[in-house]
């Protein structure tokens, strides 16, 4: 196990509140650090916008892409055709 010393410089007001919660104990920093560790290992899912707004903007953005689709050569593939509107291939 490794020994850290830490110094803190905290206004007078917040180091009071701090140590009377017990924040300042060597076990509790220990745990606030695990936990923060552990909030940046975690794999956060985040939900989808689904505000009417959103939902049109993204079927405008579909039907965007749809009109480009159709008015692409229709001897590309479509990686050749993505590759020309996006300046790469998907499957790349």
């Amino acid at each position: 196990m490794a020994t850290v010393d830490l110094k803190l410089s905290l206004p007078e007001k917040f180091h009071q509140e701090a140590e009377k919660a017990g924040l300042l104990t060597p076990k509790a920093i220990e745990q606030l650090l695990r936990e923060e560790l552990a909030k940046l290992a975690e794999v956060r899912l985040v939900s989808p916008d689904n505000s009417d707004k959103a939902i049109r903007e993204g079927q405008r953005m579909a039907a965007e892409i749809r009109a480009q689709l159709a008015q692409s050569d229709k001897s590309t593939t479509l990686d050749e055709t993505m590759q020309q509107l996006r300046g790469c291939s998907w499957s790349s």
